[in-house]
């Protein structure tokens, strides 16, 4: 399940299908079986807010923010998967396992890269460069003008799961339960720390905020130093976390099996009679979450 916050909208994803609605009523315009991302007005990309949709079995759509459909690429099969956008385009990966950019504006195709081993997760777009974990566990940095690939790393007894970036350092989970800073430029390892007692897999990518690191690894929630890796806390919620964490003013929200969860220390909890399956999205002082109990919810913080 996907959830974007846009410009006066939401988008989510519940049981596969994305929903814009304005968050002043909740009134839905839009509904398609898709992952979504937000481009916010103001960024290269566009002028307007925009979101792009990625279907299952059906075209890559690009729609603004009053549901006018500006361009519309045909598929030919799956796209699936949260695509990333920046700097004037969008990475998505096809049914192939490939990975491939499309212009933000045009919808015109710019390159795809056809890796060997298959794309395992979702890409995710820093300065200049996409990064993504291939099938075969090795984090990949690609050139985003050219799609050549700039480098491959892995450690030597375990996968690697869907990073993140900031500031030129690529945070992921291994399957042997630890987390790496990798350099984004050379693909060398910067730290690593042991943050489970057991094989993990399927780790969501973490979440960067103001030199803290925040990452859900079996079931656990941790904040990690940035810079050294060094743990700050680490939290088991009732339920446990299998979702990327939610950092804004100050807390850090996560959903679970029973609901949402508000913590640094728990501050509240909020019961669902479904999986949050999603990752939240804090704006304007509100939480928005869906739930597998198919209702969208939303909490003052």
């Amino acid at each position: 399940m996907a959830l974007e916050a846009g410009r006066g909208q939401l988008a989510l994803g519940p049981r596969g299908f994305t929903v814009a609605l304005l968050k002043r009523d909740m009134s839905g315009f839009g509904a398609l079986p898709a992952s979504a991302v937000w481009s916010p007005a103001g960024r290269k990309t566009n002028a307007k807010g925009r979101m792009v949709l990625c279907g299952e079995g059906e075209a890559m759509t690009c729609v603004d923010v009053g549901d006018r459909t500006l361009w519309r690429v045909p598929g030919g099969g799956v796209l699936y998967r949260t695509p990333a956008m920046a700097d004037g385009a969008v990475y998505v990966l096809d049914r192939f396992f490939g990975l491939v950019a499309v212009d933000a504006d045009s919808g015109q195709r710019r390159w795809t890269l056809r890796d060997d081993s298959g794309i395992a997760s979702s890409p995710v777009a820093g300065v200049g460069v996409v990064y993504f974990a291939d099938n075969a566990g090795c984090l990949t940095a690609v050139d985003a003008a050219t799609g050549d690939v700039r480098w491959k790393w892995r450690p030597r007894w375990s996968k690697m799961s869907t990073p993140a970036v900031a500031d030129h350092l690529v945070y992921a989970a291994s399957h042997d339960g630890r987390m790496w800073a990798v350099d984004g430029l050379t693909g060398r390892p910067v730290w690593n720390v042991r943050v489970a007692d057991h094989r993990t897999s399927g780790n969501p990518p973490p979440a960067v905020a103001h030199g803290v690191l925040y990452t859900a690894v079996g079931g656990h929630v941790l904040a990690l130093d940035t810079a050294t890796g060094s743990r700050r806390w680490d939290v088991f919620p009732r339920g446990g976390v299998r979702q990327t964490p939610t950092v804004a003013g100050g807390s850090v929200y996560v959903g679970n099996d029973e609901g949402l969860v508000a913590m640094g220390e728990e501050r509240w909890r909020l019961e669902t009679r479904g999986e949050v399956c999603s990752t939240p999205v804090v704006a304007d002082g509100i939480v928005y979450v869906g739930s597998r109990d198919d209702f969208l919810y939303a909490i003052h913080t």
